[in-house]
């Protein structure tokens, strides 16, 4: 169980984050290939291409490997370069997705209770 009242502050990367996106929807998965993260990023392109405004925070394990602004020296992860490949095609996933990784407790929380609800 998580205590929503977590006394640990937030890291500066995600408070920073928080306070200049205005509204965002959380992801919270990770890469393993039963997860389809390929399907939702294509839902995700489409949810845009309606006029999607929100942006999108992923959240969770190894999801730190499909920032495209970071160069990967090895591919751990089934279709990891198709993935990275679909965003960095995509002007709308590309600006509006944030992928942060595995991410701190006291980080989540303050993600989460930022939010709209």
């Amino acid at each position: 169980m998580i205590d929503s009242e977590s006394k640990d502050p937030p890291s500066n990367r995600v408070e920073n984050f928080v306070q200049d996106t205005g509204d965002y929807i959380v992801w919270t998965t990770n890469l393993a290939p039963h997860k389809n993260v390929l399907l939702a990023l294509e839902a995700i392109e489409n949810y845009y291409n309606q006029g999607g405004k929100f942006k999108f925070i992923m959240t969770g394990v190894d999801t730190d490997k499909l920032d495209i602004k970071k160069e990967l020296t090895s591919l751990p992860v089934e279709n990891l370069e198709q993935l990275r490949q679909l965003i960095q095609s995509s002007s709308s996933l590309s600006k509006n997705l944030n992928c942060m990784g595995n991410i701190s407790t006291a980080d989540y929380l303050y993600i989460l209770n930022r939010g709209k609800s």
